[in-house]
């Protein structure tokens, strides 16, 4: 399966246009599976960015909104070639910002796992509450990925490590001369990693990390 983590800055791109329609046009050619979506605009009555990119992809979508200001809020969404079965939202430190995990149960191909997608803190003290949270109360039952823009040296991540394995990526950020891998993607035991790649857009301030996964079987030491 292949998933994708992308952080699209509003829909906002280097060119500063908001459009949201282009960050579809960025993730169409990549054939994601499922895709986590952070810094997700949402404005009142007008604009839903998560329904938009999703009905361009033929995906079906969850968006979990995670602040407001005024009019217009902001938030994690999830599309997914499969159904979406089930969402669970888990709070975590934002700083001056509310946040959240997205959890979505997602159906595919005969296959049930979970995608938990988080949008972490600039505040170092913040991001290692959210990290303490994310690996003592994310669910186990089902095979997981997590991903999401973690704002965090990989140094940082270490705690999770115990729990996930973290994938070897690429820079994402700032799209136009990737020298941060703020964009991480960590999977459970069940799954392993076939593929990985960042595509170039300008679409963020951020690149979209690619990355192709395999249920493992019991050969392969999964009980």
């Amino acid at each position: 399966m292949r998933f994708v983590t992308y952080n699209i800055h509003h829909g906002q791109g280097i060119d500063g246009r908001f459009a949201p329609r282009r960050i579809a046009s960025v993730l169409a050619p990549l054939n994601a599976d499922v895709i986590g979506l952070n810094e997700v605009l949402k404005l009142s009555g007008r604009v839903d960015q998560a329904a938009i990119v999703g009905g361009f992809l033929g995906m079906s979508h969850s968006y979990a909104e995670t602040h407001r200001y005024s009019f217009w809020g902001a938030g994690n969404g999830v599309l997914s070639r499969g159904a979406i079965a089930a969402v669970e939202k888990l709070e975590i430190p934002g700083g001056m910002e509310r946040r959240e995990c997205l959890i979505c149960s997602i159906e595919l191909g005969g296959t049930r796992f979970r995608l938990a997608t988080a949008h972490l803190a600039l505040n170092a003290g913040a991001r290692k509450r959210s990290i303490e949270i994310l690996v003592d109360q994310l669910p186990s039952d089902l095979p997981l990925v997590l991903c999401g823009d973690f704002n965090a040296p990989m140094s940082e991540l270490e705690l999770l490590r115990a729990r996930l394995t973290i994938v070897d990526a690429p820079p994402t950020f700032p799209s136009w001369r990737p020298t941060k891998p703020l964009d991480v993607m960590a999977f459970s035991e069940h799954w392993q990693v076939t593929n990985v790649m960042v595509a170039p857009s300008i679409a963020s301030d951020h690149r979209p990390l690619v990355v192709d996964l395999t249920l493992r079987t019991r050969g392969d030491g999964v009980a």
